[in-house]
């Protein structure tokens, strides 16, 4: 019975190859290749990713010490009595402030991203290995069934085995021909004359 669904099915998948043109195993193998590239590519962008957080966190490491800088200069210029280079201190100093704050929410709302894309992307990495190793116990079973049906094959065959040629005596090797004749002395002889060859 399963000989026969085993036939049944592999007729259905060869009509739908003759049908789309290319072998299921092909299509199912590039699908697979083109799911990899996918990951690649996300992969790469991840990584983009980590670097614009680095940049905006070199942007915030320069604005720190630029508020650093104006700070101490708005310090002495107060204590100077400079008013106008106070006066621009101070604007630059908070112009300087409101960068860094906005900085610090870029980069705690890139990191959180970052986060979220990543475990995606690990879910993601764990999904396709999942259908990788599906696709091969897919393809072990099918080559085991092919297997198996190649040898009720050849089994079938030795119900109805065809006579062996007979090999002229020049075909066989010397040491074939002896156990041969070794054999043939140690048969049961029946009829004397037996003995004599």
């Amino acid at each position: 019975m399963s000989n026969v669904w085993e036939r049944f099915t592999k007729t259905i998948r060869e009509d739908m190859e003759k049908l789309s043109g290319t072998s299921v195993k092909e299509a199912v193998k590039a699908q697979s290749n083109e799911q990899e590239k996918k990951a690649g590519k996300i992969d790469r962008q991840l990584r983009e990713q980590k670097q614009l957080i680095r940049q905006f966190e070199k942007e915030k490491d320069e604005v720190d010490v630029m508020i650093a800088s104006r700070k101490r200069q708005l310090h002495l210029a107060k204590e100077e009595g400079e008013e106008k280079l106070a006066e621009f201190a101070e604007k630059d100093l908070a112009a300087y402030e409101k960068q860094g704050e906005r900085l610090e929410r870029m980069i705690h709302a890139a990191k959180e991203q970052q986060m979220e894309l990543e475990h995606m992307f690990q879910e993601m990495t764990h999904q396709l290995k999942e259908r990788k190793l599906e696709q091969l116990e897919i393809q072990g079973k099918e080559k085991a069934a092919s297997l198996r049906q190649e040898m009720r094959a050849m089994n079938a065959g030795k119900e109805a085995p065809a006579a062996p040629e007979a090999e002229s005596p020049g075909d066989m090797h010397d040491l074939e021909r002896q156990l041969l004749l070794l054999e043939k002395r140690h048969a049961p002889k029946e009829n004397p004359a037996d003995y004599m060859k």
